[in-house]
């Protein structure tokens, strides 16, 4: 999994009409292309196509407050 840096998303020298990905989303369950010309999420640099795959990712859980009990979820 590739790092890129700002330089290489600012300027596209593809053609349009070229719709080869430059990546893949990291998130296994997933593995979307990632496109140049596209926003993404990058977390520690590795690319994910949308926030929900950062979160599966990082095996976030979407809980209510209350659920939470000492510190446990």
């Amino acid at each position: 999994m590739g790092t890129y840096e700002r330089a290489e998303f600012a300027l596209s020298h593809r053609h349009p009409d070229d719709p080869s990905p430059i990546d893949e989303c990291s998130y296994f369950g997933c593995r979307r292309p990632i496109y140049r010309d596209e926003k993404n999420w990058e977390l520690f640099g590795t690319w994910f196509c949308s926030a929900v795959c950062v979160a599966r990712h990082v095996d976030a859980k979407r809980l209510y407050p209350d659920q939470i009990h000492d510190g446990q979820h």
